[in-house]
């Protein structure tokens, strides 16, 4: 039996080119269990955890106006759009250190400018940032619905990118959630929407949890599982 060695090329991209890949991961609509408004509660189950200890933004978060976890160490960040609030009617949720009383959300605004693919948010990744992340990002949930985008999106500056539409702009939050693997020191991102029905774009928290994603090597010994069985069953 003749065997012949394929050669295939590999080819080296320069760092912070298209390094990263962005993916939808899921939508979570109308504050379902009260997981965005209980982000911090543990005990509250949280659907689109990327780390599983039930609590959205345990690597990094943005709470406008209040903290960024992870500023300096894991991110740096400027917002695009103006912060405002808290005002009359903006969704209570739990406060960002996860021990003081519950607060209002702040947010961003674009001052109802009409722009689609309006940018409202960037940040760089550092050195400490972990290569696989979900990012999460709240809207919706201020005094009127004609205050929330039409779509989220996320993508790397000259990069990937991904975006959903939203189908449930109720004045109850959504959050919205994005995988991105492959994440080099210095890569920038950006949270951008395009304008809902009052011509606003905003979001009012960004959340940041290791992906786990399975080694190789245990897939690669799941495959053989399934091949030997396989044999076996032919045999």
């Amino acid at each position: 039996m003749n065997f012949k060695l394929a050669i295939i090329p590999v080819i080296f991209l320069p760092a912070g080119i298209q390094a990263a890949t962005i993916t939808f991961a899921g939508v979570v609509n109308d504050d379902s269990g009260s997981e965005i408004s209980e982000w911090k509660t543990a005990s509250t189950v949280k659907s689109l955890d990327g780390d599983g200890d039930n609590v959205y933004g345990t690597l990094a978060h943005l709470f406008y106006r209040i903290e960024f976890k992870g500023q300096n160490t894991l991110y740096t960040f400027n917002s695009s759009d103006r912060q405002v609030g808290p005002f009359a009617g903006y969704a209570v949720v739990d406060h960002p250190d996860g021990v003081s009383p519950d607060t209002q959300v702040r947010t961003t605004t674009n001052d109802a400018a009409g722009l689609a693919d309006d940018v409202m948010f960037t940040f760089t990744a550092l050195a400490g940032s972990p290569g696989d992340v979900r990012i999460g990002i709240a809207t919706d949930g201020l005094n009127g619905n004609q205050f929330s985008p039409a779509s989220i999106g996320l993508r790397q500056v000259a990069g990937s990118s991904a975006e959903h539409t939203l189908t449930s702009v109720n004045s109850t939050l959504d959050m919205v959630f994005f995988d991105v693997t492959g994440v080099l020191a210095g890569d920038q991102f950006e949270v951008f929407g395009d304008s809902g029905s009052g011509n606003f774009a905003t979001h009012q928290i960004v959340t940041w949890d290791t992906l786990t994603i399975p080694e190789p090597g245990s897939c690669l010994l799941l495959s053989l599982s399934f091949l030997l069985i396989s044999i076996k069953r032919r045999r």
